[in-house]
């Protein structure tokens, strides 16, 4: 206790409470999830989110089928980055990531539809979004060039198939009716 009687940062008791706090706000938050999602895509989900815990958390590559690819709407990755900030939340000293929430970033040349979590100061800000989205284009532009380059020495050295040049598109066939169709609406 402090001297006016209130708890303590240093009582011990503030931050499990804390991480109690947070561990209720992701198990409540999940369970939302499981009964209003339809299930293919809470399962696609939990499995993303099960990936991302067994790698340690970080940056988690993925692969997906196409019905996979038809699950993962802007709406499941809304709730992928909410389900990540509230784990987050759970990590002694970053209890705030809770209160983070997902920001549209929009288009840049190299990537497409970015969002981020974010603090609502910064969701409320366009330039503070707009400097993010540049950053993550030019990083998305960079690994684009890097794994060319390593896939272009890789070729160089036999470690991979010479890339096949593309077959040539077929010439389109003539129009057998010089006036462009059969309805005799050609001119007279």
């Amino acid at each position: 206790m402090s001297a006016d009687g209130s708890a303590g940062a240093d009582d011990g008791g503030g931050a499990e409470d804390r991480r109690e706090l947070a561990r209720s706000q992701l198990a409540l938050y999940i369970e939302t999830l499981r009964v209003t999602m339809p299930r293919p895509q809470y399962a696609l989900l939990m499995e993303l989110i099960r990936m991302y815990v067994e790698a340690g958390g970080g940056r988690v590559e993925i692969t997906m089928d196409g019905e996979e690819r038809e699950l993962f709407t802007r709406e499941v990755q809304k709730e992928l980055l909410t389900l990540l900030g509230l784990l987050g939340a759970l990590e002694p000293g970053h209890e705030d990531r809770g209160d983070l929430v997902v920001a549209e970033l929009g288009d840049g040349e190299h990537v497409k539809g970015a969002m981020s979590l974010v603090p609502v100061a910064k969701a409320e800000n366009p330039e503070e979004l707009l400097r993010m989205r540049e950053q993550l284009d030019t990083a998305a532009g960079q690994r684009r060039a890097d794994t060319a380059e390593v896939e272009a020495i890789a070729r160089a050295s036999g470690m991979l198939p010479a890339a096949r040049e593309p077959e040539p598109e077929p010439e389109p066939e003539p129009d057998p009716e010089p006036d462009g169709g059969a309805d005799g609406g050609g001119q007279a």
